[in-house]
């Protein structure tokens, strides 16, 4: 259906949007933006980025075509193939070109399988390899160990986590 002038787009009986040759949303319901160029996908929603590997699923997604942003919105999960990383919160902003991940509010992090992360308003930038918060912080590894930090950093590759007042 289209309303406002051709303006605003909207389909109710689900489907696949293609974003670009990397990029696609799947969905039980659309609507799209023509003006301000955002496309929000309602129930059951996927967002799928084929070129660095992450898989967004959330009750709601809305991509934003200007700056390469999806925001997702309530049973937030990102799957991170590549870096075998998974975060989980009620809300989360990906920034494709800049690769960073942003949670809100509480977030749980599964690295590997072999570590957990519990805190709040997490930063994970892709391409260097970290995450970061600087709320309270509960780590546990597969091994029974528990950390606690009051903010913390992780590297991945080093598999370090550093954090004030361990």
């Amino acid at each position: 259906e289209t309303f406002e002038n051709g303006n605003l787009l909207k389909a109710h009986k689900g489907g696949k949007a293609i974003i670009d040759n990397n990029a696609e949303i799947i969905a039980d319901k659309f609507e799209y933006n023509k003006l301000t160029k955002v496309l929000t996908a309602k129930g059951n929603a996927q967002g799928i980025d084929s070129l660095n590997k992450v898989t967004i699923d959330a009750d709601e997604l809305e991509y934003d075509k200007t700056i390469f942003k999806f925001t997702a919105y309530k049973n937030v999960k990102v799957v991170d193939s590549l870096k075998n990383v998974v975060t989980e919160a009620n809300k989360i902003i990906y920034l494709r070109n800049q690769e960073k991940i942003i949670s809100e509010g509480k977030t749980k992090i599964t690295i590997e399988n072999k570590y957990i992360i519990n805190s709040k308003n997490v930063v994970w930038l892709r391409n260097e390899g970290q995450i970061s918060s600087n709320e309270y912080t509960i780590l546990n590894d597969n091994k029974n160990n528990f950390y606690e930090a009051k903010k913390f950093r992780y590297l991945i590759k080093k598999k370090l986590f550093r954090g004030n007042e361990v």
